[in-house]
C-alpha cells in the first residue's frame, strides 16, 4: 500500500507497540478510541460529545494529539474541523488483532464475593477503590466474576 507522507502521523512501518499501548492505557483516550470505533469517523468536537467526556477542549486536544502521534488515529483537516478516524488497517498490519482485542474487552468488570453468596459489584476498567463486602457476608474478599459483561 502506498502511503502519503504526512509528518503529523507516523508511517505504518514506524508504529511501535509500547507507544500504542501507552496511549491506550489512559482511560480518557481509550474512551475516545471506543467512541470512534462506533462512529467510524467524526469531527473532534462531536466525538468529545459522543464519548460523554467532561474535559476541556485543550485537554481533549492533548489526548487527540497523543493518539495521533502513537499512530492510533488519523486526523484530516476539513475547513475549521479536524476529522478523526481510527487507523484500523495500519494497526492491524503491525499488530494483528490488537485493537480488536482491546475494543472487544469489557469496559467494566464485575466482581463477586469469594464465598459465592451472590454479592456482586461492578467497576469501570479505569479502576475504583473496591468497597468492603456487605455486612454479614461470609466472604473474605472479591474475585473477578466468571462472566464479565461487555458494556
Amino acid at each position: 500500500m502506498d502511503e502519503v507522507r504526512d509528518d503529523r502521523h507516523p508511517a505504518t512501518a514506524d508504529l511501535r507497540l509500547p507507544r500504542v499501548l501507552a496511549a491506550l492505557a489512559d482511560p480518557v483516550r481509550l474512551t475516545i478510541v471506543r467512541a470512534l470505533a462506533e462512529v467510524g469517523e467524526s469531527p473532534g468536537t462531536e466525538l468529545q460529545r459522543l464519548a460523554r467526556l467532561q474535559i476541556g477542549r485543550t485537554t481533549f486536544s492533548h489526548h487527540q494529539r497523543v493518539l495521533r502521534e502513537a499512530g492510533i488515529v488519523r486526523e484530516r483537516i476539513h475547513g475549521p474541523q479536524r476529522i478523526l478516524s481510527l487507523r484500523l488497517a495500519d494497526l492491524d498490519a503491525c499488530f494483528p488483532g490488537l485493537l480488536k482485542a482491546i475494543l472487544d474487552s469489557p469496559s467494566a468488570l464485575t466482581y463477586e464475593c469469594d464465598a459465592g453468596c451472590g454479592h456482586r459489584w461492578s467497576a469501570d476498567v479505569e479502576g475504583h477503590r473496591m468497597p468492603p463486602l456487605p455486612g454479614g457476608c461470609p466472604g473474605a474478599g472479591w474475585r473477578l466474576a466468571a462472566e464479565t459483561p461487555h458494556a
